[in-house]
């Protein structure tokens, strides 16, 4: 019992630590701004607030309802799960010495930072499925929050973390039911309840994204050998999720898909990709979104694949058909990149069991084996501590100042995100002033200040001033002195705690599912 708490103890106090507490993107703000309306009249809607009047305005992913109001496109069950953390700030608004809707935001946005700590939770999880010892699940757990997209994607307010650990614990659930087929001393181990189980978080996953019914299919096939039964039970429980939402959905909407993503699609058809496998090539190993470019600790996974195959073949294929799934489809479009954020968000929901793949690495035995994966260990985590040393926001607003296509800042080198941020990082440091260049980012002949506390969203904008991006900061500069100190120290002390505790764990393997 102690190993996932110090994993849970390792990531939330390191995500917590790094928590950044405000609304951070603007399709964000629709949730936020639907979600407080809803506390405030029972709705939905869109409010008449000024960021409100705003976003329709624009006509930014909000659709127009049967009653004259507009509604985000978002899915009900995003909402929905936004709503505990907006009451909590709420409740907690009083706090504030100015600006209470500060405190809303954050509590808002917070709960991104659990969700990260229980993906870490469930990677340890599925190190034990896939035979690592207690030690090694831990660390291969506390590796997967620290040194993967994990970590930047839990400090955003992006619905991927809780789609990911949906994803993840569904996972879980999928290799528990198979244990039967590979343990002869578990032959009585109960299927029935690891299946519901898995269905129900596999049909969350499906209603906060549709795309989360591509991966039904690497699970199907991972429990054909189950029989027919064993899928009946693992997609009655998703039915009956989809069904639920739906039913809320005409009750909230007045018809079903209104405000997801389906019923947006039907109204404003997806764009797709100009280049097939130049995007394919992004999502995966391009210097601005390649998953195995920003989390290079997952390159284990590939190098221990073939190893795993051998040894527990339904968990290889498992794995590899999640993250195929994923990004052959999300590839053939244009928004293959997933807009203003770090790294291939769509891509999450594997990250997990890629992981926990990759911690098998280190039961294999060899000098160079070790050698090289503490220097992708040590390279990933420091890509990801710049990911959240400075807002990514600053990357991109410069960006978009530039007359050059989009695309170029995914596949150039010279315009890598990580040696942006480091030297966005070293500007801050020198405590200049928060405008930035072209030249001075990417090297580009082009000298124009840009300001980037200045840009057309303040509200999010503003957060760009040194590192106010950090809650902690923020709250230790609005004067709440003792409490930011306490947080600190309890947070680091989770952290250190863990990793002190982490050797006394057994080193006895077992074997995989």
């Amino acid at each position: 019992m102690l190993a996932p708490l110090l994993v849970f103890a390792f990531a939330l106090g390191l995500y917590g630590l790094t928590a950044h507490g405000y609304v951070d993107v603007e399709d964000t703000e629709i949730c936020y701004q639907a979600v407080t309306g809803f506390l405030d009249d029972s709705s939905f809607a869109i409010p008449d607030t000024p960021n409100g009047r705003a976003l329709i305005a624009q006509r930014f992913f909000v659709a127009a309802g049967d009653d004259g109001r507009w509604y985000p496109v978002y899915p009900l069950l995003q909402l929905l799960l936004g709503v505990p953390g907006a009451a909590a700030g709420r409740a907690l608004a009083g706090f504030a010495n100015e600006r209470p809707d500060e405190v809303v935001r954050l509590c808002f946005t917070l709960p991104n930072v659990l969700f990260g700590a229980l993906c870490a939770l469930v990677i340890y999880g599925l190190g034990r499925r896939l035979g690592q010892s207690v030690r090694g699940a831990a660390a291969t757990g506390m590796l997967g929050a620290a040194a993967t997209m994990l970590w930047p994607m839990g400090q955003s307010s992006f619905v991927d973390p809780p789609l990911a650990l949906f994803v993840a614990a569904s996972t879980f659930c999928l290799l528990s039911a198979r244990r039967p087929l590979a343990d002869d001393e578990d032959r009585g181990h109960p299927v029935l309840p690891w299946l519901l189980l898995a269905g129900l978080l596999h049909g969350a996953a499906c209603g906060l994204r549709p795309s989360a019914f591509l991966l039904l299919l690497p699970a199907v096939l991972h429990l054909r050998p189950l029989g027919y039964r064993a899928l009946l039970a693992f997609a009655l429980p998703i039915a009956a999720v989809v069904g639920g939402l739906a039913w809320l959905d005409v009750e909230v909407f007045g018809r079903p898909l209104a405000a997801g993503y389906v019923g947006h699609a039907q109204a404003k058809a997806p764009v797709l990709t100009p280049s097939y496998t130049l995007c394919l090539h992004g999502l995966l190993a391009s210097d601005g979104r390649g998953l195995f470019v920003l989390s290079p600790l997952l390159l284990l996974a590939v190098l221990g694949w073939p190893a795993l195959r051998r040894r527990a073949p339904a968990a290889a294929w498992l794995a590899l058909g999640q993250l195929t799934v994923l990004a052959l489809f999300f590839a053939a479009f244009d928004g293959w990149h997933g807009g203003w954020c770090w790294g291939p968000r769509y891509l999450l929901p594997a990250v997990p069991l890629l992981a926990a793949v990759a911690g098998c690495w280190w039961q294999q035995r060899g000098r160079w084996r070790a050698t090289l994966g503490a220097v992708l260990v040590a390279l990933s985590l420091g890509i990801q501590v710049l990911a959240v040393a400075v807002p990514h926001r600053i990357y991109l607003v410069t960006a978009a100042s530039s007359p050059a296509h989009i695309y170029q800042f995914f596949f150039y080198t010279r315009y890598s995100p990580v040696a942006a941020h480091a030297r966005i990082l070293a500007h801050k440091l020198r405590g200049e002033p928060e405008v930035y260049s072209l030249r001075e980012l990417f090297g580009d002949a082009d000298d124009r200040p840009v300001e980037v506390t200045k840009a057309p969203q303040p509200q999010i904008d503003g957060y760009s001033q040194g590192f106010r991006h950090f809650a902690l900061w923020r709250v230790f500069e609005k004067g709440h002195r003792t409490a930011a100190i306490a947080a600190t120290a309890g947070c680091a002390l989770a952290v250190l705690g863990a990793l002190w505790l982490l050797r006394r764990l057994p080193r006895a393997v077992r074997e995989p599912v």
